[in-house]
């Protein structure tokens, strides 16, 4: 529950900043600068093409690594989930021991800071993207000595957690902590409805947010305004990676830019929705069997076994995911300028008091390796049906990704990124322009603060 509060304040914050950031990365690896492999269809290429080959690494590690021990803090007991039988398989094969240290989801990184202060081992440490009180506690990825040039490492990812030449979080291409997000209907009611089914439109190219707003609508002027057609948690211009915010020159900090009249029309596309009432940011009503809500919006942890969200839709086999809609707004743009929204951008660093570094990228490249997982559907296997493993592994072909920033500047400042959240909500859609020039003082003395602590970390 707390991490669905806390990404609904995130998304409302960002949206009432307005600014839909490209992603911490230097230019030229960034979201817009991905592979040909677009969105609004599925990838023709088997995902595990990125899969590193874990047993050649473990077999370049240095012999004194051996029977070594590794402290590893997360936000869960791995034991509870998927990594035990992988972390048990690195431990015989390398004698290295991994103690866990577990923390609060919510509260990680103040719980780490205090670890920190009292010199604890900590030797890696799990990111949900590369918020700067986060980075603060980590040393860059060099003090390993290990060489992530390698295509199988996520060179989009580690980009967001590199600011200047340091890098400072590690991730694999291919890899079970890919989270997306996705939105999740009940085929039943898609069926019942006479709509077309979602993902077979996203297969076909045609999932658009034109169509899933047709879609809201009708559900609402059939049912009432109690009903809600999507639970927004992406934005159209994210999609596009249109962003009224813009890397400087130096490749580290932001500055404003108002005039991107895309970015604009988009906001304007879904405010229009929440006016009318068919978009709101919250899942209620989605996982009952009165069903309120068409469209639920999560991570895509959500496709797994062990995931308990909207259980009740998934046990009665009704359950289903797609990937946020191609924009079709704006004439020129559709399916091949889309970029794939991530809610999370999953790293794993060295904390500032780790004692064995050179044993983590090796740890990393077993634990991280999605082909050292059972990927099979049911018990015992990852996922909880065909459709969303097909899903899953379609869409983490996509090489242009995008991950919205902003919500690090809104929490970095959270005393006027509230402000700013209460005033969104009384905003016109066709008054965006003239709040943000309102307001954009208030906005760039946030991004000025941002910028410094960036650029402390160079």
């Amino acid at each position: 529950m707390l991490k669905i509060i806390k990404r609904s304040l995130a998304i409302a914050l960002a949206l009432a900043m307005a600014l839909t950031a490209v992603g911490c990365v230097k230019k030229g690896t960034g979201a817009n600068n991905g592979g040909t492999t677009g969105g609004g269809g599925p990838a023709t290429d088997d995902a595990a093409k990125y899969a590193i080959d874990s047993e050649a690494v473990l077999a370049s590690m240095p012999a004194e690594l051996k029977n070594t021990k590794i402290v590893f803090l997360n936000w869960y007991n791995p034991d509870d989930r998927e990594e035990k039988p992988v972390i048990a398989a690195f431990k015989e094969k390398t004698g290295i021991d991994v103690e866990y240290r577990v923390t609060a989801y919510s509260t990680y990184v103040q719980e780490v800071a205090k670890m920190l202060a009292t010199k604890e081992q900590l030797d890696v440490m799990r990111m949900r993207n590369p918020e700067l009180n986060a980075l603060k506690l980590l040393q860059p990825l060099s003090v390993t000595g290990y060489d992530f040039s390698d295509k199988a490492w996520d060179k989009y990812t580690m980009g967001l957690y590199t600011i200047g030449d340091k890098q400072y979080g590690a991730a694999l291409r291919y890899t079970p902590y890919f989270l997306p997000l996705l939105y999740f209907y009940n085929k039943d009611t898609i069926a019942d409805m006479g709509f077309e089914d979602p993902y077979e439109l996203w297969k076909q190219g045609k999932w658009t947010w034109s169509k899933m707003r047709e879609m809201c609508t009708t559900w609402v002027n059939e049912n009432g305004t109690d009903y809600v057609g999507a639970c927004v948690w992406s934005y159209p211009s994210e999609s596009l990676n249109a962003s009224l915010v813009k890397l400087n020159d130096d490749g580290i900090t932001y500055d404003l830019d108002f005039t991107n009249q895309l970015a604009l029309d988009c906001y304007k596309f879904l405010e229009e929705g929440k006016q009318m009432g068919i978009f709101n940011n919250l899942n209620d009503g989605f996982d009952q069997a009165k069903q309120k809500l068409l469209f639920g919006a999560m991570d895509a942890s959500a496709v797994q076994q062990s995931s308990d969200y909207f259980n009740k839709t998934r046990m009665r086999g009704q359950l289903m995911t797609v990937a946020p809609p191609i924009w079709d707004g704006t004439e020129g743009y559709g399916a091949e300028q889309y970029t794939l929204p991530m809610m999370e951008n999953i790293a794993f660093g060295v904390p500032k008091t780790a004692k064995n570094v050179k044993a983590v990228p090796y740890f990393l490249a077993y634990l991280c390796n999605l082909a050292n997982y059972n990927t099979d559907v049911g018990e015992g296997g990852m996922f909880f049906s065909e459709q969303v493993k097909e899903a899953y592994m379609q869409l983490m072909n996509i090489e242009k990704r995008n991950y919205d920033a902003t919500s690090q500047v809104a929490e970095y400042d959270d005393a006027v990124g509230s402000f700013r959240w209460h005033l969104f909500q009384t905003v016109d859609p066709t008054q965006i322009n003239s709040w943000l020039q309102e307001r954009e003082y208030i906005v760039r003395n946030s991004m000025e603060l941002y910028n410094k602590d960036r650029l402390a970390l160079k």
